[in-house]
């Protein structure tokens, strides 16, 4: 049988809010693509984001020409494991407090 630590859940939680202030900041309303962003279902799950192998933390994000406007919270640095993020065709102001 297969469990969970407390710690999993919270780091999703914390990969969660960094990602919906990404959503936010970046007029996520009005992205071409946004399936299951903001909804309840595992994070993992949602349009572009990368996971580990078991599903427990980001890893990498996809962003590119996706209509995103706006600028990177600083939030962003809480994805502790973010190894892969492409933002080509993205217009960004970048401004990472890390």
């Amino acid at each position: 049988m297969f469990t969970f630590s407390a710690n999993v859940f919270a780091d999703l939680a914390s990969d969660r809010a960094a990602l919906m202030d990404l959503y936010n900041s970046t007029d996520g309303g009005n992205w071409k693509h946004q399936t299951n962003w903001g909804s309840s279902v595992n994070v993992c799950q949602w349009y572009r984001v990368v996971c580990n192998d078991t599903n427990t933390s980001v890893i990498g994000l996809y962003l590119y020409d996706n209509s995103l406007t706006g600028s990177i919270p600083s939030s962003i640095g809480s994805l502790t494991n973010l190894k892969l993020t492409i933002t080509s065709k993205v217009p960004f102001q970048v401004k990472l407090e890390i």
